[in-house]
């Protein structure tokens, strides 16, 4: 590199915009200029390092047209709304190549385990939600890891949110990686929480063979009110017995008597032997009776507020409409906000 001495550049501050004089060396094979100031305070464009950590806290929170209000309304800084964008997705994907390349480390062995005390008791929840990209809805996978007191009421603990727009197989490695970090492979108990899903207990077998599978009450309790939309009027309350009934059945664990209430219903166009059918497939992780008693979670309601937060909140906002690495680049923007990577306070930095 050659030096050319010191040139001027505008950089965005939290406190303004100010020019910076800095030493500047061009390449000889006419590559481009370089100037190693820029590197040390960590500069994207033209916005500084706490300029950046701003518009990646209001890209995790709300719309980028939001969130340039929000910088505007409480600092007095201006950003536009497509530098906010192009920011956020520059961290984003960084985010992402960094969770990659730990993947492989994993996977080829490179990396030791991190030394975490051994939970006691570690859950590993997964479920989904749609995201609107460009011309079609694309899947994102939701995790959510985390522990829990034995002793009533449970409190939950250590909790992580991991998301990505992959297939199963994929995000299995990338959950599996951060259940790593919590202890996975000594935990003294292990339960795997789904809707019901196949791809859901493939992953489970494939990840955590000795975990307790739990399939969600509450997905259990959809499928019974669906079989009494079938076969009562919504109003009947011959059907709202029925259904309540066998909410109780299942809860307590009365299979035999669950089971032959199915057997008395009239055939439902082909419908009810389809519900029976799930029941019988999932009867080994339907063992709610024995749950309770070990003080279990029964319901995925944690992985299903996390598929909102993730999804819900920031991806399907009015008006949204993604292309594909940014939606992938901003879901790992919005988990690092909800794992608590951002402080949500404005801090000042040197050169901010």
């Amino acid at each position: 590199m050659t030096p050319r001495g010191f040139e001027a550049r505008q950089v965005h501050t939290q406190l303004g915009v100010i020019t910076l004089r800095r030493r500047y060396y061009t390449c000889p094979a006419e590559h481009g200029g370089y100037a190693p100031l820029d590197q040390q305070l960590a500069l994207v464009g033209q916005w500084s390092a706490g300029m950046q950590e701003w518009m990646q806290y209001v890209s995790a929170k709300d719309s980028f047209a939001g969130g340039a209000e929000c910088i505007a309304m409480f600092s007095g800084q201006v950003a536009a709304p497509s530098s906010i964008r192009e920011v956020a997705e520059w961290h984003g994907a960084r985010k992402e190549a960094a969770q990659q390349k730990e993947i492989a480390q994993r996977l080829q062995r490179r990396q030791e385990p991190p030394r975490t005390p051994a939970p006691g008791r570690l859950y590993v929840a997964v479920d989904g939600a749609h995201v609107p990209e460009r011309g079609e809805w694309k899947e994102c996978k939701v995790g959510v890891v985390f522990e829990t007191s034995a002793r009533l009421p449970l409190r939950v603990r250590r909790r992580e949110y991991v998301a990505a727009i992959e297939p199963m197989a994929q995000f299995g490695e990338r959950l599996y990686t951060v259940a790593q970090r919590h202890g996975v492979e000594h935990a003294a108990e292990l339960v795997v929480l789904g809707d019901g899903a196949p791809a859901i207990w493939e992953l489970a077998a494939m990840h955590y063979p000795q975990a307790t599978q739990i399939l969600d009450f509450y997905h259990a309790s959809e499928h019974l009110h669906a079989v009494r939309a079938l076969a009562w009027p919504a109003d009947d309350p011959h059907g709202e017995r029925w259904t309540r009934a066998q909410i109780v059945r299942l809860k307590r664990g009365w299979w035999d008597a669950f089971i032959a209430a199915f057997a008395a219903l009239p055939p439902l166009r082909g419908k009810r032997d389809q519900a029976l059918r799930y029941f019988l497939n999932n009867r080994a992780r339907m063992q709610y009776r024995a749950y309770r008693a070990r003080r279990l979670f029964i319901g995925s309601g944690i992985v299903e507020s996390a598929c909102k937060q993730v999804v819900t909140r920031r991806m399907k906002i009015t008006g949204a409409r993604w292309l594909h690495p940014g939606a992938q680049a901003i879901i790992q923007i919005r988990v690092a906000y909800l794992n608590g990577a951002y402080c949500p306070r404005a801090q000042i930095r040197l050169a901010a």
